[in-house]
């Protein structure tokens, strides 16, 4: 069986980001040590580079192997760049063989907005 966990919507930069939540959600995952961790977007609040530096640090602290997918509030003010620069590839495709599992990581909508569906690009 594949253990994962899922986190989502850290939001670092906003009023609302929770340090030491944070930090006990990290503690909990090194602990428990799941096959990996998967985050559902949403890491940065307004998709500046510090928020991504910042974050980077943070998502550094996890020991297991983890997976970043972009939200719509990573893309703002050219995010992108920042969140591959910083976090890693926005799309991705991990095979855990001794598992039986494929893990896909897409984004939906295109770059700059909220809405949006599968296309062909994400589906090849």
């Amino acid at each position: 069986m594949v253990e994962l966990i899922q986190i989502s919507d850290l939001h670092y930069g906003s009023n609302e980001f929770n340090e030491d939540c944070l930090l006990n959600v990290i503690d909990y995952i090194n602990d428990v040590r799941p096959d990996a961790v998967i985050c559902t977007g949403d890491l940065t609040h307004k998709a500046k580079k510090y928020q991504y530096e910042d974050i980077a640090k943070y998502l550094a602290k996890i020991k297991v192997p983890i997976f970043n997918t972009i939200g719509n509030h990573d893309v703002r003010n050219n995010g992108v760049v920042f969140f591959e620069r910083y976090i890693g590839p926005r799309r991705w495709k991990i095979n855990l063989d001794d598992k039986d599992t494929l893990l896909i990581g897409v984004r939906s909508p295109p770059d700059n907005t909220s809405e949006g569906e599968l296309g062909d690009e994400q589906l090849e």
